[in-house]
């Protein structure tokens, strides 16, 4: 008998407590548990329990290419403050509920062995390959058109997207060398397919044969120079804005209402065009301002339309093209967690309010400094706490264990993302 009541004790321990294991590894420290069982909700708290309430999130890459400590975590000192209002904690010898780092991870072998842990979140799908590579955005936008941009659909309305060649391409280069016969006075920037920064570019002419020669084969788009884009106070300009992607099947796509102007400090005459024209990040001749004041500049009307405008692009470029040119999206089943992604989005607007996406960023920068480092906080402070405040809903969601709705995740997302306008 009493042998009989030591094991039902024993029987109550082992299931009350969690089993430690820890793993050490170059990166970090992982404690796994009962908790994580299929099944069993929350995390292992200090005395080896099991909290069913505590978030914890990683900022820590398990691979970083990036030695500065100040750049480890993606959002540097914004990140912490960020997540810790929409409730989740930093610890390093927990498992974790969200991933949140700047370059994906999923490549990393600590990924591949994760252990099951109900509601667990990535950023990072590493399905959409056309941001961060604009040789692919190129191939992609021409689906996209083919699909029923205006281009294709109404002939005799002007395009809606630049015109861009994969010089890689033989056939591509042989069309852009057409296009350049066909419009000896247009410009062209030709940019690496992968290069950030305004790095590795290159403005063009009919008239640079020798340049447009070596272009031949190498890994670059040449894209279609604006000649009358919209300018603020007389002044050449793009915005910088952020796209958050909740899920790929059905897309939930969301664009994030602020922003940064980044703006020539030189007036733009509609001169000849000059590698000056041509710029990404703030410098001594670029500053970065709050997009507000863009939209107030224009009025409440033509920003209304600008804005419009902006979300049918974007509705096209991650709608229905985005299968045909990726394929099925990856599912949680298969990936063992739940992903979401953050663009970058450079866009330039002409002078009928059309917009026009330059490039789409993957990991955009999310880190504060220079002149403008209180603008740029005041932009993207609030998007990772918003960014944060739906992550904790969706993983709290989806720990109930019943796959939520369509409606529920729509109902979590409207209440979370409310400086977002839902694009799809």
């Amino acid at each position: 008998i009493d042998s009989v009541f030591a094991a039902a004790a024993m029987i109550r321990f082992l299931t009350n407590r969690c089993v430690l294991v820890i793993v050490v590894s170059a990166s970090s420290f992982f404690r796994e548990c009962a908790c994580n069982r299929p099944g069993v909700d929350g995390t292992c708290d200090a005395d080896g329990t099991c909290d069913h309430n505590t978030l914890v999130w990683r900022g820590t890459p398990y691979v970083d290419v990036n030695p500065d400590p100040f750049l480890a975590i993606y959002g540097g000192g914004m990140a912490p403050v960020a997540f810790a209002s929409a409730g989740f904690r930093q610890d390093p010898l927990r498992d974790w509920d969200l991933l949140w780092t700047h370059f994906p991870q999923g490549h990393v072998a600590e990924m591949k062995s994760l252990p099951y842990r109900r509601g667990r979140l990535v950023n990072h799908c590493e399905y959409f390959a056309a941001a961060g590579q604009k040789c692919v955005l190129a191939q992609h936008m021409r689906r996209v058109e083919a699909l029923g941009g205006v281009g294709a659909a109404a002939p005799s309305v002007k395009r809606r997207y630049l015109r861009t060649f994969d010089l890689a391409n033989a056939s591509d280069y042989d069309a852009w060398l057409r296009a350049l016969a066909e419009s000896p006075s247009q410009h062209w920037v030709v940019k690496t397919c992968s290069g950030g920064a305004a790095q590795g570019i290159e403005l063009l002419s009919p008239a640079d044969r020798v340049a447009v020669e070596k272009a031949r084969g190498t890994h670059a788009v040449a894209q279609e120079y604006l000649h009358r884009p919209l300018t603020s106070h007389g002044r050449k300009f793009h915005t910088r804005l952020y796209v958050l992607v909740t899920r790929w099947a059905p897309a939930g796509v969301f664009l994030y209402r602020a922003g940064l102007m980044i703006r020539s400090r030189h007036s733009h005459g509609g001169h000849q065009p000059t590698e000056r024209d041509i710029f990404s990040t703030p410098s001594e001749d670029v500053e970065a301002l709050p997009a507000s004041l863009l939209w107030e500049e224009m009025g409440k009307e033509r920003a209304a339309t600008a804005r419009h405008n902006l979300l049918q692009i974007l509705g096209d470029i991650f709608g229905e093209a985005v299968p045909e040119s990726f394929g099925n999206p990856p599912r949680a089943g298969e990936l063992g967690y739940s992903c979401f992604e953050v663009f970058g989005l450079d866009v330039m607007f002409d002078e009928e309010l059309r917009p026009y996406i330059l490039e789409i960023n993957l990991g955009p920068n999310m880190w504060a400094g220079g002149a403008s480092k209180e603008t740029q906080i005041s932009v993207k402070q609030p998007l990772m706490q918003q960014i944060g405040a739906w992550a904790a809903a969706h993983i709290g969601r989806s720990r109930v264990g019943v796959p939520a709705t369509i409606e529920e995740r729509e109902a979590i997302e409207a209440n979370a993302l409310r400086d977002f306008d839902r694009v799809l």
